[in-house]
């Protein structure tokens, strides 16, 4: 008698075969949306870097200079709350309500006066190719490239390269509602009425991309909000 393979174990090897030959498609399947949301991950992290970056920048042009700190600004279409404070001879105390009198967040400039917001946003030289405050990142679209293409000064480190970064910022309504001694902001990304400068800016950076598959289009926005409060400046104390 000669050694041969059974027919019962003949069968298991089949089927063991066509379990498997069904599996295959469904680990295709499941390699495939990984790629797909490896690549959505990393079009949401190119905008939330792009926002964070922005919000590292002056809040507006007018308070840029670095020979002192950023005071706050004059807006003309704010909440009454949050206009500076008067003595009651009239003049202004150069801090807004409760405020107290040793904070450097002021509207006071080192050189006297006060400062207003800007009315026009966007770049603030003839080039456009300052970026010292949040609003001169108005209107620049930036095509994301992979990091192969080192021809290209705006290359990246992306796999996906049909990605376009596009920029807003704007003012908005910065009117909390009051209830009793409850003040609640509620965050609206839209222009306030009657147009005017406010004491909220709001930023929104989106990254689209057209691949012409579905799976890989993206149009991802992230929005954030930057307010007018000043900066501030530590204190110094002298010892003998």
């Amino acid at each position: 008698m000669r050694r041969a393979i059974a027919m019962i174990e003949l069968i298991f090897a089949i089927v063991i075969l066509g379990i498997v030959m069904m599996s295959a498609p469904m680990m295709v399947t499941q390699a495939s949306q990984g790629s797909i949301n490896t690549l959505m991950q990393e079009a949401v992290t190119a905008t939330s870097a792009e926002l964070g970056m922005i919000m590292t920048r002056h809040w507006d042009a007018n308070n840029t200079d670095e020979r002192f700190a950023s005071p706050i600004l004059v807006v003309n279409n704010g909440d009454n709350f949050f206009k500076e404070e008067k003595f009651t001879d009239g003049n202004g105390t150069g801090r807004r309500h409760g405020t107290i009198d040793r904070s450097h967040r002021t509207f006071l400039t080192p050189f006297g006066g006060r400062l207003d917001a800007s009315t026009l946003l966007g770049h603030d030289d003839a080039a456009g190719i300052d970026d010292n405050d949040i609003d001169d990142f108005i209107g620049i679209n930036i095509p994301l490239l992979d990091q192969f293409s080192v021809t290209n000064a705006t290359a990246g480190d992306y796999v996906d390269i049909n990605m376009t970064k596009t920029t807003d910022v704007f003012y908005i309504a910065d009117a909390p509602v009051v209830n009793g001694i409850i003040a609640t902001y509620n965050f609206a990304p839209l222009p306030p009425a009657g147009g005017g400068t406010t004491n909220v800016k709001a930023i929104v950076v989106t990254v689209q991309s057209a691949s012409g598959i579905e799976e890989l289009d993206k149009n991802i926005t992230l929005r954030a909000f930057s307010c007018n409060i000043g900066s501030y400046e530590l204190d110094e104390r002298v010892y003998p």
